[in-house]
């Protein structure tokens, strides 16, 4: 049996060695199976070129008629309070948003065409931004400082 480095410990779990545990392992197999984890099937939906009239109740009423919406949200200006031209759609069961996708994009609402896709994953945009700087924008590196 293979030992730990610093004590006499066995350095593989109990059901590793010789065949001790066949069952417990066989047995946890099971459980993680497919068919025992139901898979988060809700779907978001990028909804661009919006007019600025649209409403989310408009949106929800144009998604509704191929599924269940869950939201319906128009992404507004921080400071204003405008429509900034998009939103998202959640739907629960992505077959339904799949065919919203496929018959509402390019579609008109309240006179403009919209631009209807999946939503992808928000990119990270890393921690406080911003350019550094020294004094007056120069930089001790490489050199002699100020004073």
């Amino acid at each position: 049996m293979i030992t730990g480095f610093l004590d006499d410990t066995p350095a593989y779990p109990a059901y590793r060695q010789a065949g001790a545990g066949r069952d417990l392992k066989i047995r946890d197999s099971r459980l993680f199976q497919k068919s025992h984890f139901k898979r988060r099937e809700t779907m978001n939906i990028y909804v661009g070129n919006l007019s600025f009239d649209v409403s989310e109740e408009n949106l929800q009423t144009a998604f509704s008629a191929y599924g269940q919406v869950s939201s319906a949200t128009i992404v507004k200006d921080k400071y204003s309070g405008q429509a900034r031209g998009f939103g998202f759609v959640e739907m629960p069961d992505s077959n339904e948003a799949r065919t919203a996708i496929a018959n509402l994009n390019g579609k008109e609402l309240n006179g403009r065409q919209m631009n209807v896709n999946e939503a992808r994953p928000r990119a990270d945009r890393g921690g406080s931004g911003g350019r550094g700087g020294g004094r007056g924008g120069r930089s001790n590196f490489g050199g002699r400082g100020r004073y």
